[in-house]
């Protein structure tokens, strides 16, 4: 029988409780106070959490759960049905988990709610599930918006599109409606949010038979598949297909389709999506099950022996395939021409530089000076057959104009010029009697005593002038000529005071490719060609070395740096 509970009345407020000052000289008063100060404490924390009650009676259409708080609750007897039928399990007596809503509702009952438990410890379920990999189980109701709607036990779960099956279907109709295994991607309880995936579980029921259908394959074997997918690194070509294996996809990287180096980026040009396509496995990794493929490797490598079919100088007939391009560094998304791929044969390829197209100077794009297609003499120039690269020349094939130049105009002659360009390192001008072949007058040479830049100011285009010529370089194309020395020239002066065999103190001005450009007193500079340098011999800028005289021009001197 319960004991009566003294009735407190409260006057004073001690440590943040209210407490009567009789209650505090009554020791057996305080006991039962502290006790249901206590009782109410504990019974404070429950609400929000599942706890164990038993079912006592049934009253009407509700259970009466008496859960050890402060009065018994009511649950609806429909609450605790699984598949429209109440347990046979759930009767008078059994121990059941529910739900604490409140300890004291408005009629001063306890609120129990035996749904919200079950949703509780599903949810829990599910992200112990997640936590590890455990599969779950769940019908799918209905096709929404990128995915379904999947049924887990009341919860709602959503299955994405890409994660339904492990091959391409078109329709998934036949899906809705059924009871599927599922692996949960990821879950937020907060957001009520989960979302699972049917892809992961076929993909492990494929592994284990997909490791022996890997395992009879072999590198070099020749396989036949269908195009899948065309990215900018390769194609995916899918070989197999079946229900019980599933969907097994190679690899073809771009480098691996052909030998040609200039076709490689344009693989839409090579495949469309579904074409049947033959390749040979190069390379299978098992423990990822992944299978690399090349199409090229279906035919013997063109490079092997290119050396004796291509020799070095050797001319060939053959046609562009593709103008080169490349992004410069110096200024991101704007891409520059500086070549063009030239096909010898099948697989051959050469690489025709800017440089290598024309012997004259000119402003014009590689695509304006070459077409696509067109037939062209090139000589090699250099051979790499590991790297599978061969350098090109279309100039090398035809006379260089410079040639007849220079038979005809001597170094040191005074000639008539056309100025036809002004630029900040000087003037650009045309020969008079030799029409589309250029030379420059640098600043420094424009006079010996005046500013480069207020003397460039007094030249215009179209202006008729004597200038000398200083230095012809047949192979870059280049004329240097100069207006000062027509006033007085230092190298004339040179000339006359060496003879053959004199020894010359110099001083390294510039390094030319493998030439040293030097200058000698008077402030005379010449260019020491590499057949009169030591191989292997590196100079530096402001360097100073000994040079000699071995051979005198009307105009030229040839100097000798040997140790």
């Amino acid at each position: 029988m319960n004991r009566l509970k003294p009735t407190i009345y409260i006057n004073k407020l001690l440590s943040n409780k209210f407490i009567d000052e009789s209650i505090l000289n009554n020791e057996e008063s305080s006991y039962d106070f502290e006790g249901l100060l206590g009782s109410l404490s504990e019974n404070k924390i429950q609400e929000g959490k599942i706890v164990e009650g038993r079912i006592v009676k049934i009253e009407n259409e509700d259970f009466i759960i008496d859960a050890n708080l402060k009065s018994e609750g009511r649950v609806p007897i429909k609450e605790f049905y699984v598949k429209d039928s109440l347990p046979s399990e759930v009767i008078i007596g059994s121990k059941v988990r529910v739900y604490l809503e409140k300890i004291e509702g408005r009629n001063g009952n306890v609120i129990l709610s035996r749904e919200k438990a079950l949703r509780i410890e599903l949810w829990e379920g599910l992200e112990e599930a997640s936590k590890t990999g455990q599969e779950v189980e769940g019908v799918i109701t209905r096709q929404i918006k990128c995915g379904f709607s999947v049924d887990i036990d009341g919860l709602v779960a959503f299955l994405p599109n890409s994660q339904v099956d492990v091959k391409q279907i078109d329709d998934f109709q036949f899906l809705i409606g059924t009871k599927q295994k599922f692996l949960i991607e990821k879950m937020d309880r907060a957001q009520a949010n989960i979302v699972i995936s049917r892809k992961r579980i076929l993909e492990a029921a494929y592994a284990e038979v997909k490791a022996k259908f890997l395992k009879g394959l072999n590198e070099g074997d020749i396989v036949e598949g269908k195009v899948k997918s065309i990215a900018s690194y390769g194609a995916f070509i899918r070989i197999h297909e079946s229900n019980e294996i599933g969907i097994i996809d190679g690899l073809l990287y771009k480098t691996d389709v052909t030998w040609c180096r200039s076709s490689r980026p344009y693989l839409p040009a090579f495949f469309s999506l579904g074409q049947n396509v033959k390749a040979k496995i190069i390379k299978i990794d098992r423990e990822k099950g992944r299978i690399s493929l090349g199409i090229k490797q279906l035919e013997k490598d063109p490079w092997e022996g290119i050396e004796e079919k291509y020799t070095i100088g050797s001319e060939h007939v053959g046609y562009v395939t593709n103008i080169a391009i490349r992004t410069q560094e110096s200024i991101p998304h704007r891409q520059e021409e500086y070549g063009a791929f030239v096909k010898l044969s099948q697989g051959i390829e050469g690489l025709v530089h800017s440089s290598e197209i024309t012997w004259k100077r000119s402003k014009l794009l590689v695509s304006q000076l070459l077409k696509k297609g067109q037939e062209v003499r090139v000589k090699v120039l250099s051979i790499n057959a590991e790297q599978h690269k061969m350098g090109l020349s279309v100039k090398e094939c035809i006379e260089n104009p410079l040639q007849e130049f220079v038979t005809k105009h001597s170094l040191g002659l005074v000639v008539t010029c056309i100025v036809k360009d002004i630029a900040k390192y000087g003037v650009i001008v045309e020969f008079e009697d030799f029409q589309d072949i250029y030379g420059t007058i640098n600043a420094a040479d424009l006079s010996w005593s005046q500013d480069y830049k207020d003397e460039i100011r007094k030249y215009k285009i179209g202006d008729k002038i004597k200038a000398k010529i200083l230095r012809i370089n047949i192979n870059k194309f280049k004329i240097n000529l100069g207006i000062k020395q027509l006033e007085y020239d230092p190298f004339e002066g040179f000339l006359n005071t060496i003879q053959v065999g004199d020894k010359l103190k110099a001083t390294v001005v510039k390094i030319e490719e493998q030439n040293v450009l030097v200058e000698v007193a008077g402030g005379v500079t010449i260019l020491i060609e590499s057949s009169n340098l030591p191989k292997d011999k590196e100079f530096n800028p402001m360097q100073k070395i000994d040079v000699e005289v071995t051979e005198i021009g009307t105009y030229s001197v040839c100097l000798s740096y040997k140790t």
